[in-house]
């Protein structure tokens, strides 16, 4: 049940916390004696708190208890996962993108040398969804959307996959719940894959003829741009050195220059990259 796909309802409780931002269980299903009407039909309290711990469970939503003017109450908020699944299959994206896209935010994670991983980096708005309006108004919604929703469902494939392969990494265990605050380095990817796959499919060269972006230039979306693609590129330089060290390991072992001093230099960066972990 972990890792459930949410039926109708499911998506109905979903959209809801979405459009409202949180929301407790008895905002969500009133019971007693109230004159307030349920936000969600055709379902009873006990099974609207059902549904609830088991999205929480399967870690579409996260929640925690607050204490305010001497009362508890304990909110529902969408996770990442929560979050990406509704870009990727609800039928009424605008209505999640306004709602959610200029506030929802994650915890960035610094690199650790050893799991796990405990210092986290700023709290970050997810981009580009911080500045859907300049994107909406310079391509127009159609394109926007069908760009928003292709990358969100291959994100959400991404998760899913992590959560049903129940993905270990050094040697440890990720948490299979997206919880916020504190995103593993796993999450942080997943998130720069989605916005990297979204500006993939806006550019280049498709904007509309009718439109023009002279118009109404943004220097913060060009610096929040700017600034995925070079964390982006540097990423992959990163990935390329490693590649690359991998050949030489390989010509080392494999080659038909082969000596005694490679076979030294083998067992001494083996013996590092142990003593490393």
């Amino acid at each position: 049940m972990s890792y459930l796909f949410p039926d109708a309802k499911d998506t109905e409780i979903l959209t809801c916390i979405a459009i409202l931002g949180e929301a407790t269980y008895y905002e969500l299903f009133p019971h007693g004696k109230t004159t307030r009407k349920a936000r969600i039909r055709n379902i009873t309290p006990a099974g609207g708190l059902y549904k609830l711990k088991r999205l929480e469970k399967a870690g579409y939503l996260t929640s925690s208890k607050e204490t305010k003017d001497r009362r508890e109450k304990q909110p529902y908020k969408l996770t990442v996962k929560g979050f990406m699944y509704l870009l990727a299959f609800d039928k009424d994206l605008q209505m999640i993108v306004n709602s959610q896209g200029s506030k929802f935010q994650y915890r960035t994670v610094k690199p650790a040398g050893s799991f796990p991983i405990t210092k986290q980096g700023p709290l970050k708005k997810m981009f580009p969804l911080q500045y859907h309006e300049d994107f909406r108004r310079a391509f127009g919604d159609n394109l926007y959307f069908e760009s928003l929703r292709i990358a969100a469902q291959k994100a959400y494939g991404q998760i899913m996959y992590a959560f049903n392969q129940k993905i270990v990494w050094e040697g440890h265990k990720l948490p299979l719940v997206l919880r916020e605050p504190g995103l593993s380095m796993k999450w942080q990817g997943i998130i720069c894959d989605f916005e990297i796959d979204f500006l993939e499919k806006m550019f280049p060269g498709r904007l509309p003829k009718t439109q023009n972006t002279l118009h109404s230039p943004s220097s913060d979306l060009l610096k929040a741009i700017k600034s995925r693609l070079d964390e982006t590129m540097w990423g992959l330089k990163h990935r390329a050195k490693w590649i690359r060290s991998i050949q030489t390991d390989a010509r080392l072992i494999f080659g038909p220059s082969r000596t005694e001093s490679g076979n030294q230099f083998i067992l001494r960066s083996h013996a590092t990259k142990r003593s490393v972990r």
